[in-house]
């Protein structure tokens, strides 16, 4: 989970020349670098986490995975179409999987082929190129904030926390589709997520709640 809010931004068209975009670290002097200064290195809303990658439980998260990589997704008709648009990109035109990588959340709703390309930048550089950018969302870094303040509480265990997302749209057009045309254009793919949601999600919490007396005091 990586937080994509607390940053530095110079509008594109003023950019130094040589830069990829103009959105960078705070405590940086320039993109696709982590901050030098300490002080100012990571989130400004949980200061104590220095960084602005939230790791999660890599067991926890690969035992979910195996519980839900084999559930067959909603499709239909509507989104195999607008699948079939993406020639050459061959993941796109591929029915819903299950898949496992790092959601950037931003509180922006940011769209088209610059900024796709600055989100997986990011999360290499605060993975140290151990992520892989696989989802965009607009909550995910809110939350993960607000457990932490409830972990040194002691009100919740954060290496319990789990994170699942589904994706209702593309976070760029189709080659030669203008960025206005595209942004925000969920069609068909919000419903399938919502279902697709539950259906990848059930299994996790239906083992869990049948097994609590198991999970209560152990870790999957």
């Amino acid at each position: 989970m990586i937080n994509g809010d607390e940053l530095r931004e110079i509008d594109d068209r003023e950019i130094p020349q040589g830069w990829s975009s103009g959105l960078f670290a705070i405590g940086s002097d320039r993109p696709d670098k982590l901050p030098t200064d300490p002080k100012h290195f990571g989130s400004a809303e949980t200061p104590d986490v220095l960084s602005m990658a939230y790791p999660l439980n890599t067991r926890l998260t690969s035992w979910a995975y195996t519980l839900t990589k084999g559930v067959r997704l909603g499709d239909t008709p509507a989104l195999a179409a607008e699948r079939a648009k993406w020639t050459g990109f061959p993941p796109a035109e591929k029915p819903p999987i299950v898949i496992m990588g790092d959601t950037l959340g931003s509180v922006r709703y940011w769209h088209g082929v610059s900024r796709t390309k600055w989100a997986e930048a990011w999360v290499s550089l605060w993975t140290h190129g151990k992520g892989r950018f696989a989802m965009t969302n607009m909550e995910s870094q809110i939350y993960i904030d607000t457990m932490y303040v409830l972990a040194k509480q002691g009100l919740v265990d954060m290496n319990r926390v789990m994170v699942l997302r589904t994706a209702s749209n593309f976070t760029e057009p189709l080659p030669g589709q203008s960025p206005v045309d595209s942004v925000g254009d969920e069609g068909p793919g919000q419903i399938a997520a919502f279902e697709s949601n539950y259906r990848a999600g059930a299994p996790v919490a239906h083992e869990i709640l049948a097994h609590w007396d198991r999970y209560r005091s152990h870790i999957p």
